[in-house]
């Protein structure tokens, strides 16, 4: 984006100086006809040409410096006066920095819902608890690009294209430690936010969220919490035995933890459930890594199926120790028949060489399983039929 001040037909002027006027006349593909200018002016029409620079003052407050921006309406440049005085945002929501395309006036404004057309969104903070954890700079286009824009932002608010994966850190202070490898992510589509490796007994540590008299809410703590739960109002106990399933996400600084929502008596509930959501100042921020655990848990689970990668990515992630799913393998590492024989065997790690314990016992249709006198059908919730088997 830079600082630079670019008039898009200035480009065009050059290029016709330059023996490229036959660009500059009409094109014709199908019935449609285009000139250059048009096409340029129709793919990005409204841009930030330089400054609006957005800076953090304290608390919810801040600033930003003069720039200017291309108009798509009238093909005008226009310039925005910097702000050298504190404006205080609003708390618990993204709030949006934009330039008002109707009166065009020289005073940016704030909203706490994404401007429209006309306007010109300069850029976004996320605030969130009292606090201003990060602020981004938007670049713009015009009403054809901002549709595939804002499309994409809404299915991928920020993607990941590689690590930010969290885990036990084995060499942590306390056993409930985690870390979070380096990686990088796109926020609102187009920036860039490298991430270096981060521990969550590194000073100022993690932040833990979680509501408080009903109020979102957070605190700083190495650890994750195995005794507690959020209910929606405060933190609360989590009853004996039950599971629970959390959520990692980062804003590109520090390792974020949102507390679980709810509990389950069973590991698979837990582990089909769905991920917390983000308080709604956070929500750009991308989900990394889920965790089902069970209540009092004295060291993180050690079981893979129960860290779950929860990136929102795009083809391939690369790196970070990329999380993986394999109904409870272990030492598959070795790759030996061996293991995987073992696994096969070994009954208590998956649903299919087992006796249901009754014709009313705990079943979804459509399972199926067996031992060595019956093969078992589930027809219905929790109502199996059985039929003999015999050797031949």
């Amino acid at each position: 984006m830079g600082n630079s001040e670019i008039n898009p037909r200035s480009v065009l002027t050059d290029l016709a100086a330059e023996g490229g006027a036959d660009l500059i006349g009409h094109h014709t593909t199908d019935a449609v006809v285009h000139t250059v200018r048009e096409m340029f002016e129709h793919i990005t029409p409204s841009w930030i040409m330089g400054g609006g620079a957005i800076s953090d003052t304290g608390g919810l407050n801040i600033q930003w410096t003069k720039g200017h921006l291309h108009c798509e309406d009238d093909g005008k440049i226009y310039e925005f006066d910097a702000r050298a005085i504190d404006l205080l945002l609003t708390d618990n929501v993204l709030n949006y920095l934009y330039w008002n395309g109707t009166t065009k006036s020289a005073t940016l404004a704030v909203a706490i819902s994404r401007p429209a057309h006309p306007h010109v969104t300069i850029g976004h903070i996320h605030c969130q608890d009292g606090v201003i954890w990060s602020y981004h700079q938007n670049s713009n286009a015009g009403v054809t690009s901002r549709s595939y824009w804002n499309g994409l932002r809404a299915v991928f608010p920020s993607m990941v294209t590689w690590g930010l994966i969290v885990s036990a850190d084995a060499n942590g202070t306390n056993p409930l430690d985690v870390v979070q490898t380096q990686g990088a992510y796109y926020d609102a589509v187009h920036d860039r936010v490298a991430v270096d490796e981060v521990l969550s007994r590194t000073a100022p540590l993690m932040k833990r969220w979680f509501h408080n008299g009903g109020d979102w809410d957070h605190d700083d703590n190495a650890e994750i919490d195995t005794a507690r739960y959020d209910d929606g109002a405060n933190l609360a106990n989590i009853p004996a035995n039950r599971y629970v399933k959390t959520v990692f996400f980062t804003d590109g600084t520090y390792i974020h933890w949102m507390y679980a929502t709810e509990f389950f008596v069973k590991k698979s509930d837990a582990l089909a459930a769905d991920i917390p959501a983000l308080p709604s100042g956070l929500t750009h921020f991308p989900k990394t890594t889920a965790l089902v655990y069970q209540e009092g848990d004295a060291v993180l689970p050690t079981d893979p199926d129960q860290w779950l990668d929860a990136r929102p990515t795009i083809g391939a992630a690369e790196g970070g120790g990329i999380v993986t799913s394999h109904l409870n393998l272990t030492e598959i590492g070795t790759n030996t028949h061996a293991d995987i024989d073992s696994h096969i065997a070994d009954t208590t790690k998956h649903p299919f060489g087992q006796t249901p314990a009754s014709a009313g016992a705990n079943g979804t249709a459509g399972e199926i399983c067996w031992d060595s006198e019956y093969i078992y059908v589930c027809i219905d919730t929790n109502t199996w039929k059985r039929v003999a088997i015999s050797t031949w």
